[in-house]
């Protein structure tokens, strides 16, 4: 990722000054979805209003500062997650409108972030910015640089999406012992794709698979929800690489699937910044009529999930992802603390379909189609 926007940058990625004149200008997001923004910097006029056009998956943009360019700028723009069906047509896309208030010798820092608690995109370059130098410290080039850790220093910028908002550290969970957590190992890697070849920094954790996808589209994971009106996913482990998409049929009952985290199986997963994870809504499922619901994964960071439909999650159901499956936090060991937490002798009881809660979640996953897809970040 660094070396191409390297490369970009040499074949003059700044975008023609739109000076003497208030324009529109439209911006990318994840076309194709590649991590990163087209253009990846332009020149704008103070009044200018900039496009954010969201073409593929689950990502936010995010305004940072130079000096900390992974981190959201105190009081600064935030697009909020915008989630994309790989299908959507060209004029349904989501489109987040960003005005240009400062002068135009001021430079404006941006990075795209994905939904679901994964590994920082940021981190692999997903970077952009308006009227930065050309020369000096403050380059876009250096802002790069900073960001994947390619300025010497070794190591990525900090970002609050490091912060993962789980109980996993502490010792115990409603009088349960929890499974330490393991810190994952930052590591970067050239990963070769058929003709295509990457640099790409992420978080290895236990048990973690390899980040080189199966095929420049990846593999479709099917997950059968529901099967015969019973509380189950079928299989309720997967293991999954970057590309791949998880395919959820819902088969009977009426279920949904919600991110949660390891240590709080049956509760729903918020990033740092607050923002909700994955939630599918409610599908109604039968044999005859199967709505599937897609989510798309970035990596290879562990992920959970449970079902909302009262009690479903204290009987077990609960499906996990790229779990350590010979450490403490294995898939069963998972399931075995949803049953323990949220059992039917007294744990807490998700909400029932329909609730204000609980829409105003499902609401924010309102994609066109029944066969929806979020993407799980990185």
């Amino acid at each position: 990722m660094l070396a191409a926007t390297l490369f970009l940058l040499a074949g003059s990625a700044l975008a023609a000054p739109q000076f003497g004149k208030r324009a529109v200008q439209t911006i990318q997001v994840a076309p194709g979805g590649k991590l990163e923004f087209s253009p990846q910097a332009i020149f704008a006029e103070t009044g200018d209003e900039i496009n954010f056009v969201f073409k593929q998956g689950n990502f936010s943009v995010f305004q940072s500062s130079f000096a900390a360019p992974c981190t959201p700028l105190d009081g600064g723009f935030k697009s909020g997650f915008q989630f994309v069906d790989e299908g959507t047509a060209d004029d349904q896309l989501p489109v987040v409108k960003y005005t240009v208030t400062d002068p135009k010798d001021k430079a404006l820092w941006f990075y795209g972030r994905q939904g679901g608690g994964a590994p920082s995109t940021c981190k692999q370059g997903m970077l952009f910015a308006i009227n930065c130098p050309s020369t000096g410290q403050n380059t876009f080039e250096n802002f790069v640089r900073k960001a994947t850790g390619a300025d010497g220093s070794g190591t990525p910028s900090p970002s609050d999406e490091d912060v993962i908002t789980v109980l996993g550290p502490e010792p115990t969970y409603a009088g349960i012992t929890i499974p330490p957590y393991t810190s994952p190992e930052i590591r970067t890697d050239v990963i070769t794709l058929a003709s295509s070849t990457w640099t790409t920094t992420y978080s290895s954790y236990p048990g973690s698979p390899t980040p080189v996808p199966n095929s420049e589209n990846g593999d479709v994971i099917q997950v059968l929800v529901g099967t015969g009106n019973n509380p189950t996913f079928e299989p309720s482990y997967v293991e999954a690489r970057p590309r791949d998409s998880l395919e959820f049929v819902f088969k009977g009952g009426n279920y949904s699937i919600i991110q949660s985290s390891f240590a709080a199986p049956c509760s729903d997963y918020h990033t740092a910044a607050g923002e909700p994870g994955i939630n599918s809504g409610y599908f109604p499922g039968s044999n005859d009529n199967s709505p599937t619901y897609r989510v798309k994964v970035n990596n290879t960071t562990p992920l959970y999930f449970y079902s909302g439909q009262s009690k479903a999650c204290g009987q077990g159901m609960v499906f996990a992802v790229n779990t350590d499956e010979k450490g403490g936090r294995s898939s069963q060991a998972f399931q075995s603390l949803a049953k323990q937490v949220n059992g039917t002798d007294g744990g807490n009881t998700p909400d029932e379909p329909g609730s204000a809660s609980r829409a105003s979640v499902a609401g924010v996953f309102a994609v066109s189609g029944i066969a929806v897809i979020a993407s799980l970040l990185l």
